[in-house]
């Protein structure tokens, strides 16, 4: 669930997906529902909030208090959890983006944990596995979803003990460094396609390239080269001079997205050159 505080009307709109609780508030407020698809009419005033329909979604407008109260009680639900079991559970996702200093944050959260850690976490949560994504979940006390992926049980591509051993610690969160971060959201990317996640995954991948640019962070090959994909170097490529994703993560600046354009094609091009010295092969299309 993606929370955008850069609304055009100064309001802010976290997207709620669980359908269940969806359909628990809709039921409180006496609303009319479709219990299937968790959808309801448009501009809804109940609660003080309004509900839209968005993409099989719905969309909560909150003001600046709830959102600052919200996002820390889930940042800091995550803290807890890192203070308990340190890089045994280490948070990806859109916190993980967000510990790279994204203004976005998510309405749930992402960990991949160690299985001693999975096995605490059942102590004090209900764990519900989910074998088809292949992933675990429980909800934190404020009643959001935690998905969890287990060493050698998730079907990400970069194992536990790999991003463990380059994790970092960033805003109270063990999160992936940004090598591996990138990966896991180019498959996350190519797994949502031209959804409106897909979208959000594409935006958090500009979002953690320019703050490589902005840091003068160049991006180690050595440490992405194991998990990158085919494909994998054109997304970026083409991430990296996207006027619709530059846009929306500039906030529709054009000059600054302009900019940004060029510095990111440095960056990738920079990236491509280390791992290909000469020039890249054929196979790889790239050409910046």
């Amino acid at each position: 669930m993606i929370c955008d505080p850069g609304s055009h009307c100064g309001r802010l709109k976290p997207v709620l997906t669980w359908k269940n609780r969806v359909g628990q508030m809709a039921t409180k407020a006496g609303l009319p529902i479709n219990p299937l698809t968790g959808t309801m009419k448009l501009g809804h005033p109940a609660l003080g909030v309004d509900l839209h329909q968005f993409d099989g979604c719905l969309t909560m407008v909150m003001d600046q208090d709830e959102h600052k109260e919200l996002a820390g009680k889930i940042l800091g639900f995550l803290q807890q959890m890192t203070l308990e079991y340190g890089n045994e559970f280490i948070t990806i996702g859109g916190w993980a983006v967000h510990a790279y200093g994204a203004k976005e944050f998510s309405l749930d959260g992402d960990a991949m944990v160690s299985v001693l850690t999975q096995s605490s976490l059942r102590d004090q949560f209900v764990v519900t596995p989910n074998p088809r994504l292949k992933k675990q979940q429980f909800q934190m006390p404020e009643g959001y979803d935690v998905d969890l992926y287990v060493e050698h049980q998730h079907g990400l591509r970069v194992p536990f003990k790999e991003l463990q051993d380059f994790c970092t610690f960033r805003n109270g969160l063990f999160v992936p460094c940004l090598e591996h971060l990138l990966i896991l959201k180019l498959e996350a990317a190519r797994d949502r396609g031209h959804a409106p996640k897909g979208q959000k995954d594409r935006e958090d991948i500009a979002r953690l390239l320019s703050y490589a640019d902005k840091n003068h962070h160049a991006l180690n090959w050595m440490i992405m080269g194991d998990y990158l994909q085919d494909g994998d170097l054109n997304e970026l490529k083409d991430l990296a001079t996207s006027p619709q994703v530059l846009r929306s993560i500039t906030n529709e600046n054009h000059q600054e997205a302009s900019k940004l354009k060029g510095n990111l094609s440095k960056l990738i091009q920079d990236t491509i050159n280390a791992r290909f010295p000469g020039n890249p092969p054929p196979s790889e299309g790239i050409q910046l």
